[in-house]
């Protein structure tokens, strides 16, 4: 059976405005067919916070943005949220932005697993968000400032660097002038005509030593030192070996302990003589400490030299008696 012009009118109309609602709903609009339960928060700025802006718990959505009022020198705004979400009393609502566009919406904070869970209804606590204009007078004070220290640093260094390069012409021209230790170097072919002369007098004394030339050659080429050397090195070994058996004098030095104990004996046997001289023990002894045997030896020469004297005051006289004595 045909239907009639109304009856496809008002099934248009219907679609039409069910189309609508599906709509209005899929583009963020107020979630007519979904149950949700309420939340307010406040904020001193939205920042372009608008009806049918996600609500997000911890980044994930959960609800949208029902209505926004203004209440008590602040803005009101209202959360229609899925009942299955868990807002807790320290939970914490702040206005965030999906991109530098525009686009705004409220995230609220899981809170702590101990806090209570807020009934709907509630008032959610609130943290102003940072403003997108805030933000963008920042960066612009950011990068007018670097720009302008950027230009000052280019000029300073500007400035630095026609000095270094106006320096660097100066020493170069100075070393094409042959001013200076490096001009002279660069310029003077006298220092180039002696290392080449050095050169060839070191070239010289290679060659005699390879020839076998001289003292330097005789050592680099003549192998008698090194059998010398050899010689004299197997000597020196085979005579360590025998001091290291003990062989001859100074092996005997060296290896046997019987000297040592001699010697220490002897060392014994004179400190002991030498206590004894120290006290006066022994004719040693009384000859260093004893004072008597040295006033008794200078009295005899006293007595001697007075013996001297009369012999020879007594000489004439005897020589006298005696011609007399021949005479008669």
């Amino acid at each position: 059976m045909a239907q009639s012009a109304p009856v496809k009118v008002g099934f248009f109309f219907v679609f039409g405005v069910a189309t609508l609602l599906i709509v209005y709903e899929l583009l963020g609009g107020f979630e007519l067919f979904s149950p949700g339960v309420s939340y307010t928060t406040r904020f001193q700025s939205t920042n372009g916070l608008r009806v049918g802006d996600p609500v997000r718990l911890s980044g994930m959505d959960v609800g949208r943005i029902a209505d926004l009022r203004v209440a008590d020198q602040a803005i009101e705004v209202e959360l229609r949220v899925d009942p299955d979400a868990v807002i807790r009393a320290d939970s914490v609502a702040t206005v965030k932005f999906t991109s530098l566009l525009g686009s705004n919406f409220v995230d609220i904070t899981f809170g702590s697993a101990s806090a209570a869970t807020l009934p709907p209804g509630s008032r959610i606590a609130s943290k102003e968000g940072a403003d997108l204009n805030t933000i963008v007078a920042q960066a612009q004070e950011l990068t007018t400032s670097l720009s302008n220290q950027l230009g000052g640093l280019m000029g300073d260094q500007e400035g630095g660097l026609k000095n270094t390069m106006t320096n660097i012409n100066g020493l170069v021209s100075d070393i094409r002038a042959g001013k200076g230790t490096l001009g002279k170097l660069v310029t003077d072919e006298s220092l180039y005509n002696e290392l080449q002369g050095s050169f060839e007098n070191l070239n010289e004394v290679t060659q005699r030593m390879v020839r076998g030339e001289g003292t330097l050659g005789r050592l680099a080429t003549d192998e008698t030192l090194y059998v010398r050397l050899t010689e004299t090195m197997e000597g020196v070994h085979e005579i360590t070996q025998k001091i290291s058996a003990g062989e001859g004098t100074l092996g005997k030095l060296v290896t046997d302990d019987s000297l040592f104990v001699e010697t220490k004996e002897l060392a014994t046997s004179l400190n002991a003589i030498l206590k004894k001289v120290e006290k006066g023990e022994g004719t040693l002894g009384r000859l260093v400490m004893d004072d008597t045997l040295y006033d008794e030896a200078t009295e005899a020469l006293r007595k001697l030299a007075k013996t001297s004297d009369t012999a020879e005051d007594l000489a004439p006289l005897a020589s006298a008696l005696a011609i007399g004595a021949i005479l008669f």
